[in-house]
Order: structure tokens, then sequence, then C-alpha cells
């Protein structure tokens, strides 16, 4: 998680970081710092719901930016700091959870949720809130510049490469539907669901003599149109 927080503000000076898009749109350092608690309160409910017996637990109303908040002092690179050690003893803890303790279950507000919907949460919040400060920063003047392209392909195969031509494409949890992978070593993950290239690079790697077309390096979308860089 922490690695993926510092990719998106490398080169952005901490006051940048500092500074709210909008009145009423949280900084980067607020939602570092927000991430952070998130995943620290889903690693302890965790703890507690394999460890005791718990009874129905209410939900804490989302808490929104407001106009006249006080001022946010935390800086960003302190907030995905504890973010990496919330998530790292998350990540330990159900490390060591068994198959039933996976599959304990506790009532929050009206949902029965188990051990692995709570780990997951904790993965998309912090991936959610990862997508939010991409757009604060862009909002601010920072980022990749706007650009429009095109959809060349799309690809999907039942393992390995060259991934086959398909009319169109499902993205599920897991990336497009009928896609995997031979080796799930290194591939596989819920990050890693959706491969996208540039047809234009592989336009540049024909012109310089290499047997490649898209869909052979096992992107499942091709586009055209957007500076790769």
């Amino acid at each position: 998680m922490a690695v993926r927080w510092r990719w998106a503000a490398a080169g952005v000076d901490e006051t940048v970081l500092a500074t709210r898009p909008a009145p009423t749109v949280w900084s980067a350092a607020e939602y570092a710092g927000h991430a952070a608690v998130v995943v620290a309160s889903l690693d302890e409910l965790v703890r507690m719901m394999t460890t005791q017996r718990l009874g129905r637990l209410e939900v804490p109303a989302p808490t929104d930016a407001g106009s006249d908040d006080a001022p946010y002092t935390n800086a960003f690179a302190a907030g995905v700091d504890l973010l990496e050690e919330h998530a790292a003893r998350l990540d330990a803890r159900v490390a060591d959870l068994d198959a039933a303790q996976w599959l304990t279950t506790v009532e929050l507000g009206d949902e029965v949720v188990d051990a692995d919907w709570i780990f997951r949460h904790a993965v998309h919040d912090s991936g959610h809130h990862l997508s939010d400060v991409a757009r604060g920063l862009h909002a601010l003047g920072h980022g990749a510049p706007r650009s429009e392209g095109q959809v060349a392909g799309l690809f999907a195969s039942n393992g390995g490469v060259p991934k086959l031509a398909i009319e169109s494409a499902n993205v599920g949890y897991r990336g497009v539907d009928g896609d995997r992978q031979h080796s799930r070593e290194h591939h596989g993950r819920v990050w890693q669901a959706l491969c996208v290239w540039s047809a234009d690079v592989v336009d540049r790697l024909q012109a310089e003599g290499h047997p490649v077309a898209i869909g052979n390096a096992g992107e499942n979308v091709s586009i055209a149109g957007i500076d790769w860089s």
C-alpha cells in the first residue's frame, strides 16, 4: 500500500500535498492520515473478532471534509509511514489466521461480514483514496496532463500469451472475465487485475523490426493516441 502512495506523490512538494483542491475536498496529506486510521481500525476489528465474541457493532458515520475544518498539520509522508506500519501489522495478523478464523463473522450495522471481507475492504479503501489523491493533485495542476485517446483492442486468454482479441470485456474484481494466467507467482493479484499498454509503442517496436502486435505482451486493453510516458 505505502509504496503505491509514495509513487503517487513522487516529486510533489509537501506544501502541495497539504493543500486542499477545494474547500470540501481533503488534501493528499489528510487522505493519507485517514487511510492509515481506517487500516488500523480494521486491523483491530480482525483482532477482536478472532479472539473474542462480539455483539452487533455500529458503523461510524462517514467523515467528510468541511470548509470550516481546523487546519490539518500532519505531513503526507508521516501519514504514509503510519499507513505502512498499520498495513504491515494487518498483513502479519491475517497471515496467522486459520481456516476457521477466516470465516469468523461480525455484525456491522445491518450487514454480517467475515474476516476475509474486512481484509479486502482495507485494501479497497486504501486504493480508493489513492485515486482521490491523484484526482486532487491533478486539480492542483500536478500529475499527468489530461489527454484523450482510443481503445485499439481488447484481449484475453485462458493462460499465457499472446492474448486473443475479444469484442467486449467485462471487468470484475480480478480483471477481465475469462482471462487468466498460467503462473500466479508474479501475476493475478487484485492490483494487477487489468493490463493496459499503448498501441503506439507497439507501432514503434514494429517499425524497429520487432515481431510484436497488440495483445502479444499480455495486455487486456490496448490504447492509442495517449502519450505513454
